[in-house]
């Protein structure tokens, strides 16, 4: 699936495309209500690290010591949660263009508001035209496990969910709000 997805994109990207985001940074530092939040795709020395909301806490709490900050925000593993770790924070927004592998089509984003008493983070469903897309893929030449995952709401790609996570497979997942509370 990989190399299909990958074939397409070197078909899609520009020169000038590719450049533009080789020179983008691989980590970001966003400050609000008070906090630092490394902003970054997989982990904090590998962009393409897995890290799920069953990690062991010093596994997380390693990759936020080497950012310096308070807290993170990876997306890489697609799936949505936010992990308090003491005082610090794990965030994963979820992906909008895959849903979360709860049987679902839908895609996951999040908000950060600042809070009086600290930093709401939220998750929120997307609901999109997801046949439409489907459609656009189909037409694209490109495999069908992508395509058939952004109806049925599961991932064609389970080997690598850890078991917690296989474990949740087809249940759907509810929006959530955290208050992570002020720096004190």
């Amino acid at each position: 699936m990989s190399r299909a997805w990958y074939a397409h994109a070197a078909r899609q990207v520009t020169p000038e495309q590719r450049a533009w985001m080789a020179a983008l940074p691989s980590r970001r530092v966003l400050e609000i209500a008070g906090r630092r939040l490394a902003v970054l795709h997989g982990g904090a020395n590998s962009t393409s690290r897995f890290l799920f909301a069953s990690a062991a806490e010093q596994t997380l709490r390693d990759e936020l010591t080497a950012t310096g900050c308070d807290g993170i925000v990876a997306g890489h593993c697609g799936l949505p949660f936010t992990r308090r770790l003491g005082a610090a924070l794990w965030h994963n927004p979820g992906a909008i263009g895959m849903p979360a592998d709860d049987g679902t089509p839908r895609g996951w984003f999040s908000l950060l508001r600042p809070d009086p008493d600290g930093l709401r983070v939220e998750h929120r469903a997307l609901r999109y035209d997801h046949i439409g897309a489907m459609a656009a893929m189909r037409q694209a030449g490109l495999p069908p496990d992508y395509r058939l995952a952004l109806a049925s709401g599961l991932w064609p790609s389970r080997d690598v969910l850890p078991p917690a996570e296989r474990a949740l497979a087809g249940r759907p997942r509810s929006e959530t709000s955290l208050l992570w509370p002020a720096a004190g």
